[in-house]
């Protein structure tokens, strides 16, 4: 599936339901994907790390900007 295609698919399952269920979807194949991958030699374990690390600073960076101000024991 080239990116276009898979991001129309995108749009149209967001317009149909929510954001956040979409990024749950995602997230869900995200992980099916990466367990699934093959990781038989030195060079395929370090991709993998890289790509982990990648979407850990990624995903600290938004925490980190988008969640600035939130206090879970205010909930």
């Amino acid at each position: 599936m080239e990116k276009e295609e898979l991001r129309e698919h995108l749009s149209e399952y967001r317009d149909s339901r929510s954001r956040q269920k979409l990024v749950q979807a995602l997230k869900e194949e995200l992980i099916s994907e990466i367990e699934q991958m093959d990781i038989s030699t030195s060079r395929q374990e370090h991709d993998l790390n890289m790509l982990i690390r990648d979407l850990e600073e990624e995903l600290d960076w938004i925490e980190s900007e988008k969640l600035a101000e939130f206090d879970p024991e205010h909930e």
